[in-house]
């Protein structure tokens, strides 16, 4: 539970910093733009992730969980490298 209270704030703080961020940067439609997505990456975020990672730790408790984090974590860093 301290564990999951912790990454819930710090999601949350993630959130809030991005939205200044965006804020502070872009404006007119781009600002729209922008923070269109951002508000629907991390609304698909948080509807999908505790469905795979529910699903991931009910079909295999003894690796499902960690290969779902290693393949999130290696989809991260391929989209990181592919922007310009």
């Amino acid at each position: 539970a301290p564990v999951a209270f912790l990454w819930g704030g710090a999601g949350g703080s993630l959130y809030t910093l991005a939205m200044i961020d965006i804020g502070s940067r872009e404006e007119g439609i781009t600002l729209v733009n922008s923070t269109a997505v951002l508000v629907l990456s991390y609304t698909l975020g948080g509807v999908l992730a505790p469905a795979l990672g529910a699903a991931a730790l009910e079909w295999a408790p003894t690796v499902g969980f960690p290969v779902l984090l290693v393949f999130v974590a290696g989809l991260g860093v391929w989209l990181l490298r592919r922007a310009p």
